[in-house]
């Protein structure tokens, strides 16, 4: 598309029931989208998933497009049963093929751990359905889609469980240099409550 001008332009037109509106000019017509609006400015977000009443056994982002550089999933969220660790795979892969490093901090208190041939990796610590608090985190996914690299999410996050403060940071690598096309959180065991949010965005 070439550079038009926006006195060159004869019609903005919204389509009705779409995310789509059409620019027109002179012999022309571009159609543009909220996704590659988004993408053209630097970000667009892919999909957000709010976990309905009853709560949910996963959160599950698929048919990822692998048209941005990388991607970050930002997340308020609370366990629907004791606080536990929130796990993460790709492309639906449930073989032992992730390891990580894990680092946490509980009020004054410090730990640290990593583990190998893992069939999920751990990424986020989400506190208990009656604690009354939730987790909110970031998780990166650098370049998820180009690259002979295997692929990695990174997560910050940090909660207040009702007695302690805390903060995390998260390591998951996966052993597949395939493009990421879908990303399943999920809690072992136990659903992830009514009411968490979890929003998937696109980086170039």
């Amino acid at each position: 598309m070439a550079d038009t001008k926006i006195s060159d332009l004869t019609a903005v037109t919204s389509l009705v029931g779409t995310d789509e509106f059409v620019l027109a000019r002179s012999g022309a017509t571009n159609k543009i989208t909220a996704t590659n609006l988004g993408a053209s400015l630097g970000s667009g977000l892919i999909q957000e998933i709010t976990v309905p009443s009853g709560g949910s056994a996963n959160i599950d982002f698929t048919s990822i497009p692998g048209t941005y550089r990388h991607l970050e999933l930002w997340f308020v969220a609370r366990s629907e049963g004791a606080a536990n660790d929130m796990l993460l795979r790709f492309n639906n892969d449930s073989g032992a093929n992730y390891r990580l490093e894990v680092l946490r901090g509980t009020g004054a208190t410090a730990s640290a751990a990593t583990l190998s041939a893992q069939t999920a990796a751990n990424i986020a610590s989400l506190p208990a359905t009656g604690s009354g608090y939730d987790a909110h985190g970031k998780i990166l996914f650098p370049y998820y889609a180009t690259g002979a690299f295997n692929r990695i999410a990174v997560c910050n996050y940090g909660l207040y469980d009702g007695t302690n403060s805390n903060v995390g940071t998260f390591s998951g690598q996966w052993s597949s240099t395939a493009a990421v096309t879908r990303i399943t959180l999920f809690i072992s065991g136990v659903d992830i409550k009514q009411g968490s949010v979890f929003s998937l965005y696109g980086v170039t």
